[in-house]
């Protein structure tokens, strides 16, 4: 079965996961993009650069419906606006099977996780029922589309993940840290964070070290808060880190991943290295935030004054944050693993090629 995967990068986190869906006999797998993009040497798959020119906020990408027509199956990961894509579920010139992948609901920076809108949803569900099927990141959209009169039988879901580091993995690391992992930028509220943490250091110096990895327009006026407040011995600005193997020790290393408002793929990071995940019940994501359940495998506060609590019950608890990290860790492994999102992918894969 050939099979294209479009979409506008080849994303790093990406790689592993369509390793494993290359190797699978009956794929020939390629990726397609139009950004700019790192290919690394001997992977399994093929990639495919397409030509594209943005037109005020879209893209175009000229001869798409025949290159698609060179494939079995098209899978698109794409939202709508980017037309050019989109109209080829409608075209009677299409010979491929079209699968369309995405979160299913809104979602974004500026947005709350499923906000409604009724007139984008009708939109974005009129494209999506010329679809062969449909591909989520979680099972939240499933019973929604339902309900929208999709075919159950067309709804297939491939749990988003990423690949831990493996190698050197019998190394034995003692968990006292904490942990951020992201883009610094005002919408995170890492400054609520570092405020909390500063409460709890004044009352219990023992509070264990915070580590901030990531870069972004906010990095510099952490650093001055930081030196501003004599923490530089306590809290640890990182800088951006994209190399798996240094961030596995970081994680092996740590209590808890907190992020104050934003809960994206670094949850299923966290939870693969057994770390649980501390952020605000209402915060910014992809859908990753429902993989966490209150006080068993993470914490989901209720109001970002909580956080002074949370880090201060750190600080005493460590054991309890330590079992929640065993149980992000099964959690992992029973949902989240490469293997059952490649799962998902064969499932549907499965479906267009019989109907």
């Amino acid at each position: 079965m050939r099979v294209l995967i479009i979409d506008y990068k080849l994303r790093d986190y990406r790689i592993p996961v369509f390793e494993l869906l290359a190797k699978v006999s009956c794929i020939d797998l390629t990726i397609g993009y139009w950004f700019k993009s790192v290919v690394p040497k001997n992977v399994t798959f093929k990639t495919r650069f397409l030509y594209t020119r943005k037109i005020y906020k879209t893209f175009v990408h000229p001869n798409l419906l025949s290159i698609c027509n060179e494939y079995d199956v098209v899978i698109a990961q794409t939202p709508l606006h980017w037309f050019s894509i989109s109209k080829m579920a409608f075209s009677k010139e299409r010979k491929f099977k079209f699968i369309y992948w995405t979160i299913g609901v809104r979602a974004s920076y500026n947005s709350s996780f499923d906000k409604q809108n009724f007139i984008l949803e009708k939109l974005s569900h009129f494209f999506y029922k010329k679809a062969d099927a449909m591909l989520f990141y979680t099972s939240y959209p499933v019973k929604k589309f339902i309900n929208s009169g999709f075919d159950k039988e067309s709804l297939f879901v491939a749990n988003n993940t990423i690949v831990p580091f493996q190698k050197n993995t019998e190394s034995i690391y003692n968990r006292d840290i904490l942990i951020f992992v992201g883009t610094l930028y005002k919408g995170k509220k890492v400054e609520l964070l570092l405020e909390a943490y500063n409460e709890v250091y004044r009352m219990n110096s023992r509070i264990p070290n915070l580590h901030i990895v990531g870069d972004g327009s906010e990095f510099e006026a952490i650093r001055d808060w930081i030196l501003n407040h004599n923490l530089e011995n306590k809290i640890i600005l990182e800088g951006a880190i994209f190399e798996e193997e240094k961030l596995s020790v970081l994680f092996r290393q740590s209590i808890a991943c907190i992020s104050p408002n934003q809960a994206g793929l670094t949850v299923q990071k966290s939870m693969a290295y057994g770390v649980p995940f501390i952020t605000y019940k209402y915060a910014i994501t992809g859908g990753e935030r429902l993989a966490i359940e209150h006080n068993y495998n993470g914490v989901l506060f209720d109001d970002f004054s909580d956080l002074r609590d949370i880090l201060s019950d750190l600080s005493v608890n460590k054991e309890k944050y330590l079992e929640m990290g065993e149980n992000a860790k099964s959690y992992y492994n029973q949902y989240s693993t490469p293997e059952i999102m490649i799962k998902g992918f064969i499932d549907v894969l499965n479906y267009v090629q019989k109907k």
